[in-house]
């Protein structure tokens, strides 16, 4: 008679697993939810609905992406009891934990998966939005806020690799002719910028003359390095970029980061093999969010402005080269990256 053999490992780490996949499904079915009680209110003509019930679909989203990253991420601060608890089991429906809400939210999805494409300035009014329907009764600038809600619902579904289409599901077509307004509102807010800033040069060569206007625009650009980044940016730093209107060297500003790159040696085994070796190392990035050029005072917020002049938006390797601003040394930063990891 043979003896009963001990049940395998994997139902036990299946278990394990089920509970923080059940909390994220049901941040995403929730978040679906809202924002299908969101387009209809669109449609309905029902604005101050929309202001109330389109951030929260933001709000049960976000979660669901900084979940699948780390439950921790979705916690408040202050929340000790919360945190442990989730260390412990990481459960959405356990007793007492607090979660963060919609502002701190949205500042934790800029840093943790980068490249948001709306920037602070709106991603406040989106929680400004949501606090006046909720509390004051009333909603103002609900397009725009919705349109924000929009992008930023379209960029976590691309992390947490979801088809629009089965999140939407029939309001797809009108997210798409939303989006193409938002598109056209960006053009015209971008245009408008760089007509301004073309109408602030020629003026300021008219009244100095074209010699004196030569040699102000360069002591001009050479102001560029005394931009304090953290007026722009919170915790950013810049780097050079031409601009697009005066062809100046501006900055380009935005969060400094580390990425992992990889190369491979190749060590003999001996008869003719070989092993490859792996060997990470850091790089510096710069995720950008703003632009300012000190020449023709140029001044761009958002990825999707960046895009729209042609800038670089999305991160990129950071040289060293660039960067020269006071305060901000690459070297430690890199150091101290490398440590922390």
């Amino acid at each position: 008679m043979s003896t009963p053999q001990p049940e395998a490992s994997e139902p036990e780490t299946a278990r394990s697993d089920e509970a923080p996949r059940a909390s994220e499904q049901k941040l995403i079915a929730s978040a679906r939810r809202w924002v299908d009680e969101a387009l209809s209110a669109w449609l309905e003509e029902d604005y101050e609905k929309v202001a109330l019930v389109a951030p929260v679909a933001v709000e049960h989203l976000g979660k669901a992406a900084l979940w699948r990253t780390s439950p921790v991420l979705v916690m408040e601060i202050n929340s000790e009891p919360s945190l442990l608890a989730l260390v412990q089991r990481p459960d959405l429906s356990r007793p007492g934990v607090k979660t963060v809400t919609l502002r701190p939210l949205l500042s934790r999805l800029d840093k943790v998966i980068k490249d948001c494409p709306v920037p602070e300035i709106r991603r406040n009014r989106m929680a400004d939005a949501r606090n006046g329907a909720a509390h004051a009764g009333g909603a103002t600038d609900v397009l725009n806020v919705l349109l924000d809600c929009l992008s930023v619902t379209q960029w976590l579904l691309a992390h947490l690799s979801i088809e629009p289409g089965s999140y939407f599901g029939g309001h797809v077509e009108l997210v798409s002719s939303l989006a193409d307004r938002e598109r056209a509102v960006v053009s015209r807010q971008v245009a408008t910028k760089r007509l301004r800033a073309r109408g602030r040069l020629a003026k300021l060569e008219e009244t100095l003359g074209r010699t004196v206007f030569e040699s102000t625009a360069i002591a001009l650009e050479g102001e560029r390095l005394l931009l304090d980044s953290q007026q722009f940016v919170s915790g950013g730093t810049s780097a050079d970029a031409r601009c697009p209107e005066c062809d100046s060297i501006g900055r380009l500003i935005g969060f400094p980061d580390a990425a992992t790159e990889m190369e491979w040696d190749v060590e003999p085994l001996g008869g003719g093999s070989y092993a490859h070796i792996p060997m990470p190392y850091l790089v510096a990035v710069l995720s950008p969010r703003a632009f300012v050029c000190s020449v023709c005072s140029l001044a761009l917020q958002g990825q999707d402005e960046l895009a729209e002049a042609g800038l670089q938006s999305s991160t990129f390797e950071l040289d060293e080269a660039e960067l020269d601003e006071p305060g901000f040394v690459l070297a430690d930063f890199m150091r101290n990256k490398l440590y922390d990891d």
